[in-house]
């Protein structure tokens, strides 16, 4: 009787128990729909994905600001402004070469036109390169040897210091292809073979730089001097760079004259 009882007993929580489901259930819902709701709240106010702070490319950011130019609008039309100078190719009056055109038969009966004088009709220009080749100069040093006994052996010029060496019009070169152009070492030296028919090893471009920087150094000291001692406002910025795979800081300062 006693189990009897509480079986009952345990049917009667169970029906209670069943009876709170469908109201357990609609708070479950309630909450799912108010937890969303949240959430669309507080998406509001958080700061949205960009690329200062996930990995999406500046160019999908929401709301990027747009680039305008500082220049202030002209009332000018676009294009060449009216007596600007522009640089169209023009002819020249004294050619290099010149190739005379003219034809020794008459092309519509076939006579003989080889003694009849010509009339200028007009003329046309051609620009282009020469080869290029590297120049070679060869020093040839002798000897003379005197009634006195003494053999008189010439010295080279002080420029020529090796036994094969490049000039200084390539070395200017280098110059002028590194720091203006700012063609690294093995383009250049493709340039220099490809353009020039010249081969010039990587390590020698580094050997005429660091020269070349040497014969400079007063005039980069003499500027320095006059950017420190001046009474204008000095200007300064900086530009990184690896420099075989170290961080690297160009320091550039400047003044109204300098």
């Amino acid at each position: 009787i006693k189990e009897v009882q509480l079986l009952k007993l345990r049917v009667e929580q169970l029906e209670a128990e069943n009876k709170k489901i469908p109201q357990i259930e609609a708070e479950i819902t309630s909450l799912k729909k108010e937890n969303k709701q949240l959430k669309e709240r507080l998406s509001r106010y958080e700061t949205p994905k960009n690329s200062n702070n996930s990995s999406i490319p500046p160019s999908k950011d929401e709301n990027r600001p747009v680039r305008r130019s500082l220049r202030e609008k002209s009332s000018r039309k676009p294009g060449g402004q009216e007596g600007h100078k522009g640089t169209t190719l023009q002819m020249i009056d004294n050619p290099d070469k010149i190739e005379v055109l003219v034809s020794d038969y008459c092309q519509c009966c076939g006579n003989d036109l080889r003694e009849v004088a010509t009339r200028f009709v007009s003329r046309r220009q051609v620009v282009d390169l020469p080869e290029i080749k590297p120049i070679y100069t060869e020093y040839q040093c002798f000897s003379r040897k005197c009634s006195c006994g003494h053999e008189q052996v010439v010295d080279y010029p002080s420029h020529v210091t090796n036994h094969i060496q490049y000039g200084p019009t390539v070395e200017a070169a280098v110059g002028y292809y590194s720091v203006y152009q700012y063609l690294p070492y093995k383009r250049m030296s493709e340039l220099f073979l490809h353009l020039y028919n010249l081969p010039i090893s990587e390590g020698s471009i580094g050997n005429m730089l660091k020269r070349l920087g040497e014969r400079v150094q007063p005039v980069y000291d003499s500027i320095q001097n006059a950017v420190a001692i001046s009474k204008t406002a000095v200007g300064g910025d900086e530009s990184g760079a690896k420099v075989n795979g170290k961080k690297f800081w160009a320091w550039i300062w400047q003044t109204v004259m300098l």
